[in-house]
């Protein structure tokens, strides 16, 4: 929400994009909502499972 109350779109991921990657990773609460608006399917990708592939694959280049 904006100063004036209006609702502020701030990003709209693509197929196979991701949302809350930051926030996840600072260990802080989510400061948006998210709406479909179409019928999706979304994975949930917890903080220790992204921690647990990088300490195995440390050095490999992520590319989404």
């Amino acid at each position: 929400m904006d100063e004036d109350g209006q609702e502020v779109i701030v990003d709209e991921p693509a197929v196979g994009e991701f949302f809350g990657f930051a926030s996840m990773l600072d260990q802080t609460p989510h400061q948006t909502n998210a709406y479909a608006l179409t019928e999706a399917e979304c994975v949930e990708v917890d903080r220790n499972d992204v921690a647990v592939l990088l300490e195995r694959k440390p050095l490999r280049v992520w590319t989404c």
